[in-house]
């Protein structure tokens, strides 16, 4: 059982548990509360042992979804349209091969006519979805989308993923789970990328600095930076 702090990468708990149910959760908390640890907000993997037992020992708690999981989760029906999608190709390389003989069967030749608008169909779709998830996948990380577009073009992915997934619930289901839980970890990231950019700033200019300095400059440079 583990919990860190994002900012400080603290790590306020690491033990070793017989199990992850909702009760040892609330223990290993209860006793970390006791110690001093006043914790506002949680991004976790979504246990359910987890989810149940950290809000008994902190109250008010917020409770945010990690976006690993749930990307990893949609990742996963993509990746099944992408091998029905290689298998469409084989079939239709199959059939031509069958087409091509000398004596082609009549049933091979109508079957490949069949066959090949279904391919051209199934291709356009499987590339799309694999498009928007990569987009969905960028949005959730830091893309450098303020908070708003980010939350817009997440709608829009999603929207746009629902149009042509018509004949895989499975992914649909999946859009549904972002589109339930994205404002909390968007909210989140969103949060922790604005401090990136403040962080990437502050070490660029600090570059700047020291690649404009001399030697003796850059020594009185950092020399101040101490004392300020």
């Amino acid at each position: 059982m583990t919990g860190i702090d994002l900012d400080s990468t603290y790590t306020y708990l690491l033990e070793e548990a017989s199990d992850r149910t909702s009760d040892t959760w609330e223990i290993y908390m209860l006793d970390r509360k006791d110690r001093g640890l006043n914790l506002k907000s949680s991004v976790n993997d979504g246990g359910v042992g987890l989810m149940s037992g950290i809000p008994k020992a902190f109250d008010d708690i917020e409770i945010q979804p990690d976006t690993f999981h749930i990307v990893f989760d949609m990742g996963k029906e993509v990746s099944k349209i992408e091998r029905k999608a290689v298998a469409q190709i084989k079939k239709e390389d199959e059939l031509k091969r069958a087409a091509n003989r000398k004596r082609p069967r009549q049933k091979a030749i109508d079957e490949l006519q069949k066959t090949i608008p279904q391919t051209n169909a199934m291709l356009i779709i499987c590339d799309t979805i694999c498009i928007l998830y990569a987009w969905l996948k960028e949005l959730l990380g830091f893309s450098g989308y303020n908070a708003k577009d980010t939350a817009e073009l997440i709608e829009f992915v999603l929207s746009e993923m629902g149009k042509v997934a018509g004949d895989h619930p499975k992914l649909l289901n999946e859009c549904a789970k972002v589109r339930k839980t994205f404002r909390c970890y968007c909210r989140f990231y969103i949060d922790l990328k604005e401090e990136w950019k403040i962080l990437q700033w502050i070490w660029a200019y600090h570059r700047m600095l020291s690649e404009s300095c001399t030697d003796n400059d850059h020594l009185a440079w950092k020399v101040n930076s101490i004392k300020t």
